[in-house]
């Protein structure tokens, strides 16, 4: 009877455990977001929304040294992999795979700056983010499962994202805790090799279970949870996934020394993750038996080899995925499929009536890149000015400078008007050609036109600018004021070190920050006194932009 109780408690606490787990997936991420947020101090404006915020990203990122730590951190993850793989301590190897995989919840968060609230765990990919933009999406094969499910219930008009999310994590918390629960009532009964429950259909079910509630996480829809921003990390779930299993057959190595025969009978009669056919088991083994001449994994070395080939071979996989998918990875080999879409949204474009069809087409024209160059530029002469704005946008988008002719000789034939689609776009393009004509607009009573007139002048670094934006510096227009500073710092004229000086002390912090930001890009030496001023500024990001641009300065 006590034995009984005693399991039955156990199940209990299992149950327990797992409606929790299940609970904190979907809920904890928005309590402590809310949390931190309010806790902690963070920058409120939006990284990416203009040039503006990303220069004083850069120096909030300078002075805490985020890149560093994010570097030092992610050598740390992977050391602790690897010394507790070489050292047979696998919990630090276990704690290295959570430490990959934690950051994911960051994305799982609604804030302007994306290292706000708990989006700040992301720190720890920093490193990958900086070699490409192909290397975070590295394990997008993982997401084939997924897109098949949600084909079939497109069939039904029925959206099963959520659903299929929940799923997943259900399914892996319960697997994870029932796991558990046997091993420690094994152990609690003086036990060595669990054999009870799931232990019959896989040799690892927390370990299965794991990966199972973290697939699960990894496909919460923005619906449920809002992901900030486009930032992907299919390559961290991967490489976290490849660890796991890793360190499972690490474990099966000590297992087999410490119980030996009651372990290997255990083992061939229990799958290793989940049951398979004996001919796929092979074929998933055929890398052992190429390299090593059998199918057993039963050195380390074997095991290095054999997750090794199928991490290379699952990156290589993903990226034939993408070059499929997406036209930004394009190849030889897949040019054609693309350029047939690619034609798709340029007659959208061209023929359509209805503006967010437009809208549309030309955000996927964005994605071309140089493909959609040529075919975009020669609609210059074509189409009316509402879808040239559309052309225009995108090309700026696209950033090849080898547009601007056509766009200036569009501008001089009528065929284009100075639109901010079109300012916007020659500012991101850095073409020289309309310098003449947007100094002239400086002086334009429109202030929004006047702001991004000297935006322009400030992306191209035009001396001729320098006295027109200071002659015409506007006293009351705050955005046109920052618009003007962030210009004159670009250009970097110490005429205009009087100015920036002097709107050190504007009661207004965005003007103070964009006057900062300015003289940091100057980089005049006589202007640290000044900025030392700012040193016990009441405001804290105030503070922070001060002290690195002295740092800079100092340099």
């Amino acid at each position: 009877m006590k034995f009984l109780k005693t399991k039955t408690a156990l199940f209990s606490i299992a149950i327990l455990f797992s409606t929790g787990l299940i609970f904190a997936t979907l809920q904890l991420p928005y309590l402590f977001d809310n949390w931190i947020q309010h806790a902690f101090k963070f920058p409120g404006f939006d990284q990416a929304s203009s040039t503006l915020q990303m220069s004083k990203s850069d120096l909030y990122f300078q002075y805490l040294h985020i890149k560093t730590i994010g570097l030092v951190c992610l050598i740390i993850t992977f050391l602790l992999v690897i010394i507790g793989l070489v050292t047979n301590k696998l919990n630090l190897s276990v704690l290295g795979a959570v430490a990959l995989f934690v950051p994911i919840f960051g994305h799982f968060t609604v804030t302007m700056f994306f290292l706000a609230g708990l989006s700040f765990l992301r720190f720890l990919w920093i490193p990958f983010t900086g070699l490409s933009p192909l290397i975070m999406r590295l394990g997008d094969i993982l997401l084939i499962p997924n897109n098949w499910i949600q084909e079939a219930g497109k069939l039904f008009n029925v959206d099963l994202q959520f659903s299929t999310s929940v799923i997943f994590i259900s399914s892996g918390v319960l697997l994870f805790v029932i796991g558990v629960y046997n091993w420690f009532n094994t152990k609690f009964n003086k036990g060595n090799v669990v054999t009870a429950w799931t232990y019959k259909i896989s040799r690892h079910p927390q370990y299965l279970g794991w990966i199972i509630w973290s697939y699960g996480l990894y496909l919460l829809p923005v619906d449920a949870q809002k992901r900030v921003w486009s930032y992907h990390d299919s390559l961290p779930l991967l490489l976290t996934i490849m660890i796991i299993i890793t360190i499972s057959l690490f474990e099966e190595l000590k297992m087999t020394r410490k119980y030996g025969d009651e372990y290997r009978k255990f083992k061939a009669r229990t799958a290793f993750m989940f049951p398979l056919p004996d001919f796929l088991k092979k074929i998933i083994k055929h890398p052992v038996r190429l390299f090593y001449g059998d199918y057993e994994l039963d050195k380390k070395g074997k095991i290095l080899s054999f997750i090794g080939y199928y991490t290379i071979l699952l990156m290589g996989a993903s990226y034939i995925f993408l070059s499929i998918k997406d036209p930004a990875f394009s190849n030889k080999l897949t040019q054609a499929r693309h350029e047939k879409k690619m034609g798709e949204y340029i007659e959208t474009l061209k023929t359509s009536e209805n503006r967010r069809a437009k809208d549309i087409a030309a955000m996927e024209l964005s994605n071309y890149g140089d493909m959609a160059v040529i075919p975009l530029s020669g609609m210059l002469s074509e189409c009316n000015t509402s879808t040239n704005n559309f052309v225009i946008r995108t090309l700026g988008e696209i950033g090849n400078p080898i547009v601007c002719p056509e766009i200036y000789n569009a501008y001089k034939e009528n065929e284009v008007e100075l639109s901010y689609e079109l300012i916007m776009a020659i500012g991101k393009l850095r073409c020289h050609l309309f310098e003449e004509e947007l100094i002239s607009e400086i002086k334009n009573p429109d202030s929004k036109v006047k702001s991004y007139a000297a935006w322009y002048l400030g992306q191209i670094k035009s001396q001729d600018a320098v006295q027109p934006l200071l002659k015409n510096y506007p006293q009351k227009e705050k955005y046109t004021q920052l618009a003007f500073l962030e210009a004159i710092g670009k250009i970097g004229d110490r005429a205009a070190l009087g100015l920036l000086i002097q709107e050190l002390k504007n009661e207004d912090k965005e003007i103070v920050e964009a006057a900062i930001i300015a003289l940091a890009h100057m980089g005049a030496k006589e202007t640290i006194v000044p900025l030392s001023s700012l040193l016990n500024h009441e405001d804290w990001e105030i503070r922070i932009y001060a002290n690195q641009a002295i740092k800079n300065l100092g340099k």
